[in-house]
């Protein structure tokens, strides 16, 4: 569909097809399904991802939930919307009572996974894998979350979300601590206030793991 309603603008579905970027502006990154085993198992954990790059990162940003009937969409500089009603964060004060996401890499746990659990849990801070990256951010995004720590991923799995964080306030950052909209190794999302809290127990849980 995208090839033909867009023909100029490439696209990459997941792991199966990508087209060749060129010297195209745009280019769109699609995933089908954003938590396939959960999918599979009957777990109504899952989502469909969409977002338009440029070299700059999303510009444009879909999640839709199905199992919720909720479609939450950004574009840059316009804010984002849940079923079209506006999404905008508060800062958060302190992580203490909050649930960061994080996700097993497709080896199992990521270096350092324990440690940063535990470095959550004296602050009193719960941890949750719930198996789609891009729901995960997502949470961030609503307010659900305080943060998503993610140590591996594709682009498709969280571009579309990374849309959806920006544009509510949320901040993002690299696995060195650096605001970029779309980190290639390593990402944290979080509430505006926590990200240098989240940030911390993140790089002592990997440095010499």
């Amino acid at each position: 569909m995208f090839g033909e309603e867009f023909d100029a603008a490439p696209t990459t579905v997941a792991e199966h097809w990508a087209a060749r970027a060129g010297s195209a502006r745009f280019r769109w990154s699609v995933d089908p399904v954003d938590g396939t085993a959960n999918y599979v198992a009957g777990l109504p954990w899952c989502a469909y991802s969409l977002a338009m790059l440029d070299e700059h990162g999303p510009v444009v940003g879909v999640v839709a939930d199905p199992y919720r009937t909720q479609i939450y969409a950004a574009a840059r500089g316009r804010g984002m919307r849940a079923n079209g009603t506006p999404v905008r964060l508060p800062v958060q004060g302190e992580a203490r009572g909050g649930i960061v996401c994080t996700e097993l890499t497709k080896n199992g746990p990521w270096r350092g996974m324990d440690r940063f659990i535990t470095n959550a849990a004296s602050a009193q801070v719960g941890v949750r894998l719930l198996g789609s990256p891009a729901l995960a951010i997502t949470q961030v995004a609503l307010g659900h979350a305080i943060a998503a720590v993610l140590d591996s991923y594709e682009e498709w799995d969280v571009a579309g979300a990374l849309a959806l964080a920006t544009e509510s306030g949320a901040t993002v950052l690299d696995r060195r601590g650096s605001t970029t909209a779309l980190p290639l190794d390593g990402l944290l999302v979080a509430a505006p206030g926590v990200a240098a809290d989240v940030h911390d127990w993140w790089r002592q849980a990997t440095e010499g793991s």
